[in-house]
Order: structure tokens, then C-alpha cells, then sequence
């Protein structure tokens, strides 16, 4: 396991009114990492062309690339990060639902955009470095939901506003829901961009002990699944059967933390095995996917 590696980096939080980061700058390298195995020579042909445009030195390689869209978040970007499917826990209805432009919004988006061979390819790159982050996004299902509260009748920001006590030895601390999925309990540590050595190494041990956890053929059937909402969904239901299963404003159980662990691993191999056959199905119809 990774829970004790950390390789110096700080996090750059923007101060926006939306959700912060879905996975940290590591699970979204573990996420491209993992779909570079899944991708056709064809495709990734396409895909290195591509990424010599536009971009800055922070994200010339598909797994650096998979950071741009955190990179250059806005106010106008920022809802394409994530989803809320609204839910109450207690049980009383609720009547709000998503905005029109979201995760499941982009990512059918710039898939469109990504595969018109005839749409101008400065377009076409940044296609890309959206899609390589955001299905990532889509697959933390902090990024599909939003619980609505008689404190929070809005909705809690994908659990930013359920606040939990730091769990001991996890730095840096997570003081809300959110951000103790986003790193993965520990699973995902700070890294620097550019990569060095020690930081492409340790996404590459991330990603094979992800798929030794989580192999293709336990994945079969959901791999079969290619609807972005329907992904989103997936997260609805995560997040209504277990995400929110610890109480407020105290430490996570160890029990739970560990759980979420496993599922936050289980969760970006999806999302790699996922994301390389979109890729392949984009740039490469007639290779494998």
C-alpha cells in the first residue's frame, strides 16, 4: 500500500463555489496509467500527437495530461467536473436535480469533439486532456451526488460540507467527506509535476496493484457499460448504500477507511479500463476495444 509514501507537492485549492478535485493529481496519473495499457499502437499514436498541442510543460504525456482540466478549472468550467444527482438519506423526497452542463454533459461532449478527424485539432487536444480527466471525475462518486439536509437543503458539494475529524497518519488531514475520497483514504499522496523517477515509479506501483486487486475479467460486465450517466448512476448508488455510512463531524472508523481504500482502487481501474476503450472507440473504430 501507498497510505505512508508522500511525495512533496502542495495542493492548489481554487476557492470556487462548486466541488473541489475528484481524486488528487495521483489517482487521475493511476487512472491514465492504467488506460495506456488499455489503448490500441493506433490510438496512442493519435493520442501523443495530440497532446503536442496546447497544453503547458506540466501535461506533454497522457498521464500529466489527465491534471490539465484541474490545471485550468474556472467558474465556467468548473460544474464539468461532476454531477449532482440530488438525495436525501432520511428518506423525504427531493425536487432538484442536475444542472444541464456537468460531467456526463462533457464527457459526451468533447467525445464528439474528439472524434470529428475534421474539427481543428488545437480543439481535438483539449478534448482529449478534458476526457482523460474526466472520466476520472465520473467514477468518484463524491462527483455524482449531492445529499440533501435540513442544514444543507441544497445539497452538501459532493460531501464538502459533511465534516468529518481527521483520521491519524493521513496527511494531508481531510476535514470533509470529500476529500477523504478524493485521496483515497491515503491510497493517492501528493506528487509533483513534471514527473520525476520517484513519482512516475510510484503511480506505476499504484496502477499494478490496482488491476492486481481489481483484474479485467471481475470488471466483464461492467466494462460492457458505456453510457457516461450510466456511470454517474453507478456513483448515485455508491454513495446512497455506502459512502455516507459514518457519522458527522468524527473520526472514520478504521473499518471504514480501509473500505474506502479498496473501493477507491477499485474504483480508477474502472475508470482506466474505462477511459482507454472510449479512447480506442474515439480514435482507433476499427482496433480493439
Amino acid at each position: 500500500m501507498f497510505h505512508s509514501l508522500r511525495l512533496a507537492l502542495p495542493f492548489a485549492f481554487l476557492a470556487l463555489p462548486v466541488q473541489v478535485l475528484a481524486w488528487n493529481d495521483f489517482g487521475h496519473m493511476v487512472v491514465a496509467d492504467i488506460a495506456s495499457r488499455v489503448i490500441t499502437p493506433a490510438t496512442n499514436d493519435k493520442i501523443q500527437a495530440l497532446l503536442k498541442i496546447g497544453g503547458t510543460e506540466k501535461t506533454r504525456e497522457m498521464m500529466t495530461a489527465a491534471c490539465w482540466a484541474d490545471d485550468t478549472r474556472t467558474r465556467e468550467n468548473g460544474p464539468w467536473h461532476y454531477i449532482n444527482y440530488h438525495f436525501r438519506s432520511d428518506g423525504k423526497p427531493t425536487n432538484l436535480g442536475p444542472a444541464e452542463e456537468n460531467v456526463v454533459w462533457a464527457i459526451r461532449r468533447f467525445s464528439s469533439t474528439l472524434r470529428n478527424a475534421n474539427a481543428p485539432e488545437a480543439e481535438r487536444a483539449d478534448a482529449l486532456r478534458y476526457l482523460l480527466h474526466y472520466v476520472g471525475d465520473i467514477h468518484n462518486p463524491l462527483h455524482c451526488v449531492a445529499r440533501d439536509t435540513e442544514a444543507f437543503p441544497n445539497g452538501d458539494r459532493g460531501g464538502n460540507d459533511f465534516k468529518i475529524q481527521p483520521y491519524p497518519g493521513l496527511r494531508p488531514e481531510p476535514r470533509n467527506l470529500h476529500f477523504l475520497r478524493d485521496m483515497g483514504a491515503g491510497e493517492f499522496p501528493e506528487i509533483e509535476r513534471p514527473l520525476i523517477k520517484a513519482g512516475r515509479e510510484a503511480i506505476g506501483e499504484a496502477a499494478e496493484l490496482a488491476l492486481k486487486l481489481n483484474p479485467e475479467r471481475q470488471l466483464a460486465s461492467l466494462l460492457l457499460i458505456t453510457d457516461p450517466d450510466a456511470w454517474a448512476k453507478e456513483g448515485l448508488e455508491l454513495a446512497k448504500a455506502k459512502v455516507y455510512k459514518l457519522d458527522e463531524n468524527a473520526v472514520p472508523p478504521k473499518a471504514y477507511v480501509e473500505t474506502v481504500r479498496k473501493e477507491a482502487l477499485r474504483r480508477v481501474t474502472l475508470a482506466g479500463y474505462r477511459l482507454g476503450r472510449l479512447l480506442n472507440r474515439l480514435l482507433d473504430p476499427g482496433g480493439q476495444s
